[in-house]
């Protein structure tokens, strides 16, 4: 080697550059260009370019940023924040055997949780001949959310709660139409041809522990929609 080589030293690699125009490169590097005489040339150690290949696979994944799968209405819930508050509303009122909840052991409560979102406002609602979020959509939402509760990859779970949902749903018709758990509260006790029991958990788990948690009144100039978050 020379005596005239001057050795540049980073933390990944060693130049030695032998004269004005010739340098050789002893080190992981990638991306090598060959330069006419004169030019500039810049090199990067390979461990640095997996450094930041690393960090713009990462960068998207924000971890505990909640998922919408679009059955939320996205002008109520347009950050991440506002659909972790709904989320954590949600997880307050549901469980698994819980008496004081929404108890998502049973397929027929897996109704009244959609039910009282719904009525609530914080549903997508059907536009342009677009028909309302479907039982399995909401599922699959709940699953993503809670996967201690339900199992999002289980397809035949998921459609034996979209089955209970659907009879539930026919069990509580009026002139055709599902009742709304404000005409379960408001007329429970002209609901003769429902048991007592029932009627009073729906109006417990599922009126006042989601319905009117999520109306409770605010500020906000808007009604029938979910002022609590």
């Amino acid at each position: 080697m020379s005596d005239k080589t001057k050795i540049l030293k980073t933390d990944n690699a060693t130049i030695y550059q032998t004269n004005d125009n010739c340098q050789v490169f002893n080190g992981p590097i990638s991306g090598c260009v060959f330069a006419m005489p004169g030019s500039t040339v810049n090199q990067t150690p390979v461990q640095q370019v997996k450094a930041l290949g690393d960090q713009q696979q990462q960068s998207p994944d924000v971890i505990g940023e909640p998922l919408n799968l679009g059955i939320f209405d996205t002008r109520l819930f347009p950050t991440p924040e506002r659909l972790e508050a709904l989320r954590a509303a949600i997880g307050a009122a549901i469980g698994k055997g819980d008496k004081a909840k929404i108890d998502l052991c049973s397929h027929a409560e897996w109704y009244w949780l959609k039910r009282a979102l719904m009525e609530a406002g914080v549903m997508e609602k059907p536009g342009n001949g677009e028909r309302e979020v479907t039982d399995v959509a909401f599922v699959r939402q709940i699953a993503l959310w809670f996967p201690e509760m339900v199992d999002g990859s289980d397809e035949k779970t998921i459609r034996r709660i979209c089955k209970g949902m659907s009879e539930e749903r026919g069990r509580w018709t009026m002139n055709g139409k599902p009742l709304r758990l404000t005409e379960v509260y408001c007329n429970q006790n002209r609901l003769s041809g429902m048991k007592k029991s029932k009627i009073e958990r729906i109006i417990s788990v599922a009126y006042e522990g989601v319905l009117k948690v999520l109306r409770a009144p605010t500020d906000s100039p808007r009604r029938g929609r979910a002022h609590a978050l």
